[in-house]
């Protein structure tokens, strides 16, 4: 039985890849089979899908390799025993000479063996495939091997009936329908399905529970302080390779200044984690040439390392492919990025399976944060420097088609020397070099981090979440109707804030868990403390402040979104609306918010243009807030609310200094009609409010009743701040957008 151990000839095995190949290609290429459709059933549901379907080029290298050992199986047929040689004589005289025959007559062989298989029970494919399943004597591979073989078989069928679009059409029908006129098929199916039923029912890596810290994963034994360890030990390894860095380049640069430089730099952007103006920290010409190798070599160690703190830092851990693939200089809504919110650097991925998208978002500490800025903005262009006359065009299995290195380099996190991402394999072995006495690979450390979350961390995320929902459980049959599209729309902006939050909350207990450093802000400033207390109220709250003064209130209108925008955390925002839409309204109601749910007495002020407007201002005001006339600032106290004061005040180095007095209890500046700061030369003069005091506060809101294209990068530039556009005006018309109050 050595045979079945190990049926390998490399010349039928490429023999086999490159038919597998050819059919696969002849299949996809031809566009009269673009059209043909078949009905796919996933976990839960049934999609209508092209019959013929793209792969991508890493699979089909996969099926390739697995048809290879295939036709070895075949062409080995006659060697096992349970093989009826006077039966299959035809079929084991036709693969004889198999070797000696030009590409295309064994496209033409191949394409008949297949034909047989199909059409006939008693054929050599259905005779030598149970061998095909085997990894020994007595023993079959894994569930997932068997499923990826039988998988490559279902393929190669497709593509060998994929002659003419009728040919094509007949089988697909034939296989819809679970014909007998295809017992092969039905033969090669009904192995899939047992064998899918046999992976529902048992995991494919066995965990078993020793302790809420220590597990058992396919036989080896997994503690919390290897995960610990691991950990130090990467972050060791990039220490250590950025100081040799530092020395081959002649730069002692420690990596809080980099991550300095950068956090001067990022208050400019908007979504890209790396800056527009890039400041090279290493000058590659420092480097000597015989030191070029040495250099890439420790910044590909830094990768690797960076990669592995990043993995053990992640509560719910990465399959590699999320993580080699991770974007950076890319928008926040990628599906793999980067983004660096509030001082803290946080990781959201989409992973796909069986077309159900798990969107994941992950917080990490000042630490992590500190080493990932220091490769990004450091490391990559040095490398990126030191080999970009070497970059070429290549083909990979992670893309379609040719790929420049260049591109990847400009778009993906970790990418080796040449361009190529990081392989699964190369991690791995890094991973492994970090603890020599024991063996854990990527899907052994995966489940135990899986394990060590789910044994020591029940319903964290819950709790909140629970709670909220039983707050909208007490509508009357009266009250019900009406208030069911403010909840929908409610529990869809919670959470989507809500999880934000408890991504930081998971993180810090996971670093605690593990002994790590955990600490997710730079600073513990007043400021920051202040920042979490802003913000502790849910919706019920809100929508209830709302309804007790306007109870016909419309909550799919502009106004409610922007008032959920305002106060759950778009710090710097521009409101756009038209005049008697409510702007001030959807400023003052955050204000009331806080007044009311927190224990703090925030200072705010509102600034004006005019005199007029000054006045109304107060009288509007006065019913709901303490307020003094900006004239007056001198008289600010404790119980002082709102300042209401013209343009003119913010230029003021008097102003500024009181507010600095009062700057421990500093809410909102509300710049109203901010569009005439920047509306013509006469006003740009005018109103050149100081920078330096906009930024003294928790929250900037400018409302601005027109929507010019260049208003909104003029207040930033003035400002030095990135401003959240809240757009009430339609682009179909500046009509105005009136509330029902």
């Amino acid at each position: 039985m050595n045979l079945i151990q190990t049926p390998y000839d490399k010349d039928i095995v490429d023999i086999g890849k490159s038919v597998y190949r050819t059919l696969y290609e002849n299949a996809i290429g031809s566009s009269e089979f673009r059209g043909i459709t078949s009905r796919r059933r996933f976990n839960d549901h049934e999609e209508m899908v092209n019959f013929i379907r793209e792969h991508k080029p890493a699979t089909v290298n996969n099926f390739c390799r697995v048809f290879g050992r295939l036709l070895v199986t075949i062409c080995l047929g006659k060697e096992f025993e349970m093989v009826n040689k006077t039966t299959h004589a035809l079929e084991l005289s036709l693969i004889e000479d198999i070797k000696e025959m030009s590409s295309t007559e064994q496209v033409s062989l191949v394409q008949d063996l297949i034909g047989n298989f199909i059409h006939n029970n008693g054929s050599l494919i259905v005779a030598v495939f149970p061998f095909f399943l085997m990894k020994d004597k007595t023993n079959y591979c894994s569930e997932s091997e068997c499923l990826k073989r039988i998988n490559c078989l279902k393929n190669v069928c497709k593509y060998a009936m994929a002659t003419t679009r009728e040919n094509l059409m007949r089988y697909e029908q034939h296989l819809s329908r679970r014909s007998a006129e295809i017992p092969g098929f039905i033969f090669t199916h009904n192995l899939f399905t047992r064998l899918l039923d046999d992976m529902s029912k048992y995991a494919s890596i066995n965990v078993i529970a020793i302790d809420d810290n220590t597990c058992l994963v396919e036989n080896t034994q997994i503690a919390r302080s290897h995960l610990t360890e691991i950990y130090e030990k990467a972050k060791t390894s990039f220490t250590e390779a950025w100081e040799n860095i530092c020395l081959f380049s002649k730069t002692k640069t420690d990596m809080r200044v980099v991550y300095q430089i950068f956090a001067r730099d990022q208050q400019f952007q908007t979504t890209s984690f790396l800056p527009d103006r890039l400041e090279l920290i290493f000058d590659a010409e420092n480097i000597k040439i015989d030191d070029k190798g040495s250099v890439l070599k420790w910044i590909e160690k830094a990768t690797l390392a960076l990669m592995v703190v990043i993995y053990i830092s992640s509560m719910n851990s990465f399959r590699v492919p999320e993580l080699n693939t991770l974007n950076f200089r890319a928008r926040n809504f990628a599906k793999r990025n980067l983004l660096f919110i509030s001082g803290k650097l946080f990781i959201q991925t989409l992973y796909n399976k069986n077309k159900q998208e798990d969107p994941r978002l992950r917080c990490y500490s000042t630490e992590v944060t500190i080493m990932m800025v220091a490769f990004i903005y450091a490391l990559k262009p040095l490398q990126f420097t030191l080999v970009e006359q070497d970059l070429t065009t290549f083909t990979s299995s992670d893309f379609r088609g040719e790929v420049s290195g260049t591109a990847c380099f400009q778009t993906f996190c970790f990418v080796d020397n040449s361009g190529r991402l990081i392989t699964a394999s190369k991690f791995s072995r890094f991973l492994q070099s970090l603890i020599t006495y024991k063996k854990i690979g990527i899907m052994i450390l995966r489940q135990a981090i899986s394990y060590f979350a789910k044994r020591n961390f029940p319903r964290l995320m819950n709790h909140a979440a629970a709670e909220f929902m039983e707050n909208l459980q007490g509508h009357t049959m009266e009250t019900g109707e009406r208030s069911y599209g403010q909840d929908i729309n409610s529990i869809g902006i919670y959470f989507s804030t809500y999880k934000f939050d408890a991504t930081i909350e998971l993180f810090e207990k996971w670093c605690e868990y593990l002994q790590i450093s955990g600490k997710s802000s730079l600073t513990k400033t007043t400021e920051s403390k202040n920042q979490v207390n802003f913000g502790l109220f849910d919706m019920n709250q809100i929508n209830s402040a709302i309804l007790g003064q306007f109870p016909d209130f419309d909550f799919s209108s502009f106004q409610y979104h922007a008032i959920l925008q305002i106060a759950l955390g778009k710090s710097k925002s521009l409101l756009i609306a038209a005049t008697g839409a409510g702007k001030t309204f959807c400023a003052s109601l955050p204000m009331q918010l806080f007044k009311r749910l927190t224990n703090r007495r925030f200072l705010h002020v509102l600034a004006v243009p005019t005199l007029k407007l000054k006045d109304e201002m107060l009288l509007s005001l006065e019913e709901d807030f303490s307020v003094l006339d900006g004239d007056d600032f001198g008289e600010i106290v404790e119980s002082t609310d709102i300042v209401v004061c013209c343009f003119d005040l913010l230029k003021s180095k008097e102003f500024e200094d009181c507010l600095i007095i009062h700057r421990e209890r500093l809410g909102f500046i509300v710049l109203d009609e901010a569009n005439l700061i920047e509306s013509a030369p006469v006003f740009r003069r005018f109103y050149k409010i100081k920078a330096s005091i906009v930024d003294l506060f928790q929250k900037q809101i400018l409302l601005s009743a027109t929507r010019r294209p260049t208003t909104k990068d003029y207040l930033e530039r003035q400002f030095k701040i990135k401003l959240h556009e809240i757009n009430g005006i339609t682009d179909e018309g500046d009509g105005d957008v009136t509330m029902n109050l």
